[in-house]
């Protein structure tokens, strides 16, 4: 949901909160790594017998209702995925 709403507001916080969500947070991220259904090995132009990881995330407002979720798919072998600490952030 979040993401077809920031293609007219030209990011997803602006898009929210044209929405009434003034404030949101990553609540969970899960990443897997599976062997791909011809589909997605299609999609991704790779053969299937190369994995695919598989990044899915809820997204939650102060109130801890949901309020966008994502399942992406990605050709493991061509994506580096790195997880920060955003208690540091600025």
């Amino acid at each position: 949901m979040a993401a077809s709403l920031a293609r007219g507001h030209g990011s997803i916080t602006r898009a929210l909160a044209d929405c009434g969500v003034a404030d949101y947070r990553r609540a969970w991220t899960r990443l897997t790594a599976r062997m791909p259904t011809a589909e997605e090995a299609e999609q991704l132009q790779q053969a299937r017998a190369r994995p695919v990881m598989i990044s899915e995330a809820l997204t939650t407002d102060p109130e801890g209702r949901p309020i966008d979720h994502t399942l992406s798919r990605y050709a493991a072998g061509r994506v580096q995925i790195v997880i920060e600490d955003g208690a540091g952030a600025a």
